[in-house]
């Protein structure tokens, strides 16, 4: 049972009640609605038995104190989306049986990832995620659009391939990088510091190939580049400003073609593309790249968890 929490609670001591249920069952769970609109799964013979102080403190979770009958409750509603809580609840059921897994939206795998939170399944949802990453192609299209929605997800999954995708990401648009929208102190000071590198990176570049090309072919192709881009961004943008990735983008296609090799290679690795994921249809300084750099570099050292934890 890939689940914590019904290994830990499907056989526990108050269930040896003996008792058969109506579909054959030893026992049956039941959706249980509780004071502020949420839900969760409770033992059915709980909800019909006369409560107790410990069932209130350990299923109910709202009262510390016993409750005189169970009529005297007041009605309560569920104030949620029903086929969103069935949609995420029958992902967690798939993931827990290790049945094939296609996700639709980042809400979907957000809500999911709560779910597996509470019934302790988190690590079979994040091997779940792997293996759907190829078959849920509208879902990588949603990371592109919730990659600081779907960050903090990662980190709860503790899934790496989500964490690094995102948070390449989110160090564009070059001009206004969407980290900066993370709401998570920790995980925003670490966008900071990956953001900072492709900086230092950047600056490296521009100090080799200024200070070490004698004659200066680079400079030349770079002004003009430069030059053309700006008035370009400014006619199709109605004022928007020089876009860095683009730039480079465009120098080093002049570069290709004056076959310049060795401002090639100082310019190269700041266009490549680190993303896993959109492997092919992500050039930095193109199309949808424009205004992003995707060279961030993240070890297994960079996670902000313990990768030798396999319970969590």
């Amino acid at each position: 049972m890939y689940s914590a929490f019904f290994r830990t609670f499907l056989n526990s001591p108050e269930k040896k009640i003996p008792s058969v249920s109506s579909t054959g069952f030893r026992y049956e769970w039941v959706t249980k609605v509780y004071h502020d609109g949420t839900w969760s799964l409770v033992w059915e013979r709980a909800i019909s038995n006369v409560r107790t102080p410990e069932f209130d403190l350990l299923v109910l979770g709202f009262s510390l104190m016993p409750t005189k009958s169970p009529s005297a409750a007041p009605p309560v509603v569920f104030t949620g989306d029903k086929d969103t809580e069935i949609s995420a609840f029958n992902i967690l059921l798939r993931v827990i049986y290790s049945w094939p897994v296609i996700f639709e939206t980042a809400a979907q795998l957000c809500h999911a990832t709560k779910l597996a939170d509470y019934y302790c399944a988190l690590p079979m949802l994040s091997v779940a995620l792997n293996a759907a990453f190829c078959e849920s192609a509208h879902f990588r299209c949603e990371i592109l659009e919730y990659p600081v929605e779907l960050l903090n997800a990662s980190v709860k999954l503790r899934n790496k391939v989500l964490y690094k995708e995102c948070m390449i990401l989110l160090m564009g648009p070059w001009h206004s990088p969407r980290y900066k929208n993370i709401q998570d102190n920790k995980l925003k000071q670490l966008a900071v510091n990956a953001h900072h590198c492709i900086c230092c990176k950047i600056l490296d570049a521009q100090k080799i190939l200024v200070e070490g090309t004698a004659v200066a072919p680079y400079l030349e192709v770079y002004r003009n580049v430069e030059a053309q881009v700006l008035a370009k961004n400014m006619w199709e943008n109605q004022g928007a400003g020089l876009r860095v990735p683009q730039l480079y983008r465009d120098v080093l296609n002049s570069l290709v073609a004056t076959r310049s090799h060795y401002e090639i290679s100082i310019i190269g690795p700041l266009l490549k593309n680190e993303l896993v994921l959109y492997p092919s249809m992500s050039m930095p300084g193109e199309g949808w790249c424009k205004d992003y750099f995707l060279c961030l570099e993240l070890t297994d050292e960079d996670l902000p968890w313990d990768i030798n934890e396999r319970e969590w």
